[in-house]
């Protein structure tokens, strides 16, 4: 059996596997893909448990040579889950003797004190107050934002206002148009942008 860690990265939001945010490793497997994945979501609880986010789900995309595997997070913790997603994938390969088990004395408190120092409730409830209130709220590592166009203000995310404090009346959307793919994303949004200002649009 054949088992390789390819890639390990966050999700932020909404993606192709589910409406939430996660963290995501990309594995190669040659072998029994099913036996590796339920091995793999035991590791997982296993490892939520240890570090008190018991509540976070799994899912899994299986695929001809291999699967993505995803363990949803806050916002806050998205690297942290990262690490704990690689320590669980690096227990499975042990179980099917490949590779060194992570030792639970050294991986349980570096796990924690990762999640204790990513952790920001400011971050979450603000998140949750534009949510209740109908806000766009927009977040990366430099930046937190509420609201689209002129009424958009951003923080960052260590000086983040209470949500008590937020004039929540101040923010609003404005219609937006995403434009993705391979080629041809600079013509559409030059095109678009064309056509909204010949309309009187800016």
């Amino acid at each position: 059996m054949k088992l390789e860690l390819c890639d390990s990265r966050r999700l932020t939001g909404a993606n192709l596997y589910w409406d939430r945010p996660a963290a995501i490793i990309d594995v190669a497997i040659e072998g029994a893909a099913d036996e590796v994945v339920e091995t793999w979501v035991k590791a997982v609880r296993r490892w939520l448990d240890c570090v008190g986010y018991t509540e976070e789900e799994t899912c899994y995309r299986l695929y001809q040579g291999g699967a993505s595997l995803l363990v949803s997070a806050p916002i806050d913790v998205l690297y942290s889950m990262c690490e704990l997603n690689e320590v669980a994938w690096a227990e499975t390969c042990h179980r099917f003797g490949l590779g060194e088990a992570p030792d639970p004395g050294e991986e349980e408190p570096r796990l924690n004190r990762l999640f204790d120092e990513e952790r920001n409730p400011p971050l979450l409830a603000l998140q949750e107050a534009a949510r209740e209130n109908g806000v766009p709220f927009l977040w990366d590592d430099d930046e937190v934002s509420l609201g689209y166009g002129e009424t958009a203000r951003s923080w960052p995310p260590d000086r983040l206002p209470a949500a008590g404090d937020v004039d929540w009346s101040a923010h609003g959307a404005i219609p937006i148009v995403l434009v993705t793919g391979t080629n041809g994303k600079s013509t559409t949004v030059r095109m678009t942008a064309s056509i909204l200002t010949a309309a009187g649009y800016r």
